[in-house]
């Protein structure tokens, strides 16, 4: 169904699953986020002066967290019947709406981030429910921001990734932190991944994987991994990893060593530790590329897109 915008389409968002759509429309001297649904039916608007609005669509598809500027106040709106409800917020010194740059939830919908402009984490916000007749009203829990700046790497599952100066916290979305440990990695470029059932913390750095058990207890090394030696020689040695990835049943850690022209791909066993094959550098595969171009397959299996590849007309599988 065409819908007609009286102004400019500057951006669009379509919700988890795309029963809805999100437009930015410009027109004259202000700007609206229209929310309508693939009928073309229309389900509500925000005004806002800046580029783009800020807010961040639900896991379920069904409701957006967006910093509504006019009432000063981030809300909670469910796109389908247009209700919306103001988060209440523990007053902060610091703490300006003007400086989120961008928002995200957990995947389990029970929490919202906002990020300010310096890549921090500003709050965290883990929702509670409560019953209002038929109505869910939710209701700000406390942030995790004290003294020290705390970062967010990401959500993973059902956990919560963050890095406190050199304590890295592993929490759930409601900021119960499972496990926490130091690291002195504030000088060498590392990376990491979280299998959320496994309970598993892979951290990669120096051509090594580290890898660590989440539990209440807290984070607990388990294992070292190096390329055996037959495989070291394929890799640019001494560079750090621009990528790792648990594979969906926890089996496997698939990593990539080398500079941006020459990256090699490591695919390692996790119970064994043992390196199970490297895959070549490829000329259209830069270390860069790798977080959209490998995925994994049945039975371990790691496949590469056809698009990052020359003349093939399939993909490459390992």
């Amino acid at each position: 169904m065409f819908y007609p915008f009286l102004g400019t389409c500057e951006a669009l968002s379509f919700s988890p699953g795309g029963e809805f759509v999100l437009a930015t429309v410009a027109c004259a001297m202000s700007r609206e986020t229209i929310i309508f649904d693939a009928k073309g039916v229309r389900h509500g608007c925000f005004e806002h002066t800046e580029p783009a609005a800020t807010f961040a669509w639900a896991p379920d598809g069904h409701h957006i967290a967006a910093v509504n500027g006019s009432l000063d106040c981030i809300e909670i709106r469910d796109v389908r019947d247009g209700s919306s409800y103001a988060l209440e917020l523990p007053p902060l010194e610091d703490w300006d709406l003007s400086d989120i740059s961008s928002m995200s939830w957990g995947k389990t919908g029970l929490a919202v981030c906002c990020y300010s402009y310096e890549g921090y984490v500003t709050r965290v916000l883990p929702l509670k429910e409560k019953r209002k007749g038929n109505k869910l009203v939710y209701r700000a829990g406390p942030d995790i921001r004290k003294k020290k700046e705390v970062r967010l790497f990401g959500w993973f599952g059902s956990y919560l990734l963050l890095l406190q100066q050199e304590d890295l916290l592993v929490a759930t979305p409601r900021l119960e932190v499972l496990g926490k440990r130091s690291f002195d990695y504030s000088y060498t470029p590392w990376q990491y991944a979280i299998h959320a059932q496994k309970r598993k913390l892979a951290i990669v750095r120096n051509q090594r994987v580290e890898l660590f058990s989440l539990s209440r207890e807290g984070i607990k090394k388990r294992a070292v991994y190096e390329p055996e030696p037959e495989y070291r020689k394929k890799g640019a040695r001494g560079y750090s990893s621009d990528f790792v990835s648990w594979s969906p049943d926890g089996k496997f850690i698939a990593t990539c060593f080398g500079k941006d022209q020459s990256p090699h791909i490591y695919v390692w066993e996790v119970e064994s530790g043992r390196t199970m094959a490297v895959i070549e550098s490829h000329d259209r595969i830069t270390s860069l590329s790798l977080g959209s171009a490998l995925g994994w397959g049945g039975e371990g299996y790691v496949r590469i897109e056809e698009s990052f590849l020359q003349d093939d007309k399939e993909s490459s599988c390992l």
